[in-house]
Formats: C-alpha cells, structure tokens, sequence
C-alpha cells in the first residue's frame, strides 16, 4: 500500500503513483504490536526490507465488504478501473471530519501514518503527542491536520483580504496531492499566484467553492463568499461538495438540465 512520504519539494502534483514509498499489510496479524516501519520504495524486494516494511492489519480501520457494500463500491469506481467483491476487505486510509461550528465550518483531516508518532506534514510531532490516552489502536494510527481559516490572520466572512496574509496549508494526503489549478489564468489565486498544486490545499477554501454549477479547484487562499467571480449566477451549497456531486450524478441519471 502507498504510504505518505509528505510533499515534494518543490510543490508538484503528487499523485501516490509518485511517492514512492509503500508498506505490506499482514493480513494475519503475525508481527509485533507497535512495530516502528520502514516503508519501502520502488525496487527495495529484499526480504529484509519487505519485513521492515510490513505491518498488520489490525494497524488499519478496516472491515469486510459485503455484497451490498461491494456493488455500491463498483458503482462509484467503474470508470477508474476497479472493481469488488464481496469478501474482500476494506482499510481505512483517509477521512475528512467537518462540523458546523462556526460559519465556515471546522475541518479536521485524518490520514494513516506509518510513523503515527512522528507523521510527516501536513502533521507534524506535536499534533501526534496531544493524541488521548483513550487513542489506541488502529485509531491511534492516524495523523490529523486541522484547518480553522484560510489565511492567518484570519478574514471575516465577506471583505477580506489576501494582501499581506500567511497560508494556512491543511489537506489529506490520500486526497488532495494530485489536484492542481493549471489553468488559473484567468482566475489567479489572489494570496500567492505560484499556488497551484493539491499539496497547497486548504480545506476551507476549497470547500467554499462548492456551488452549482461547479467552481474549479483552488489552493489556499482566502474566498470572499461574496465574490461574484466565484458565486455570480451560482447555488452556493455551504461548503458541502457532497451536495454537488449528488446533483451531478441525479442530472447524469435523468438527463435533466
């Protein structure tokens, strides 16, 4: 399985085909708990390296998949070549965690780490050591980045800037790193126009851009929710792309305008 190595320096689209580094899963659970991995990169098949490498099952959420849970699956991935069945078993590498506490919601991001007590950006050593006691685990095995703004220090609502402001980059590594804004000419990112790429991300200020019809995706930068180059003639959906993505897939299905 890929394992997040952190970004590319500089920043890139960094899909997993890229990264170069992956660990094996004991699908018996035959190694010692709290086994400190080294993954492996492309070529390294000895069998030292592949034991270093290799962790257990119980390191992952996971769960077998049921018939029900295998033809849903088939029906989201078909057109990215894969395919389940029942049986088969399903980890848990990525999630996104939102709750509507302030306007713009708070966004909470969890990744599997190899490390989990020293996972690279976009978490770091610190966030690992305020994990509870009560974390432990195949939970305790994921790293969190957290996102509370767009940009620092940070903007109202509406008339904001992006003059004179810090990034806040925060993102999932097993979701993000291969988006990238390459045709933004005609809509810059108005905080660093070099920002282009998903290892840029801010969960905020691509969710403020979920709308119908769609926005493209942007890297971090501050979004007026006002702003009628984004939201002109547009339905904004309070950060939720889910509710786009729905609409997307009922107009496919019906054919409706």
């Amino acid at each position: 399985m890929p394992a997040w190595p952190g970004p590319p320096n500089p920043a890139a689209n960094f899909p997993d085909t890229m990264w170069n580094s992956y660990v094996y899963i004991d699908l018996k659970n035959g190694q010692d708990a709290n086994k400190k991995l080294v993954p492996v990169g492309d070529g390294d098949n000895s069998q030292e390296a592949i034991a270093n490498a290799t962790c257990n099952l119980n390191d992952f959420i996971h769960f077998k998949l049921n018939k029900e849970a295998a033809d849903y699956f088939n029906s989201q991935q078909s057109t990215e070549g894969d395919s389940a069945q029942a049986g088969d078993l399903a980890i848990l590498v990525a999630m996104h965690v939102t709750t509507k506490e302030i306007s713009n919601w708070t966004w909470q991001t969890f990744f599997w780490a190899a490390d989990p007590d020293n996972p690279p950006f976009p978490s770091d050593a610190v966030a690992a050591s305020l994990r509870p006691s009560q974390l432990n685990g195949a939970a305790s095995h994921y790293a969190l980045s957290a996102v509370y703004s767009m940009v620092r220090p940070n903007q109202p609502i509406t008339g904001g800037t992006n003059a004179g402001m810090s990034p806040v980059v925060g993102y999932n590594p097993y979701l993000e790193p291969n988006l990238g804004q390459l045709n933004n000419a005609s809509n810059p990112n108005k905080l660093n126009a070099t920002m282009i790429w998903g290892v840029q991300s801010n969960c905020m200020s691509c969710h403020a851009l979920a709308v119908y019809p769609g926005n493209p995706y942007t890297a971090d930068q501050y979004i007026d929710l006002a702003d009628k180059n984004y939201f002109g003639g547009k339905l904004q959906l309070d950060f939720a792309w889910s509710i786009q993505s729905t609409s997307n897939q009922t107009k496919a299905k019906t054919g409706s305008q």
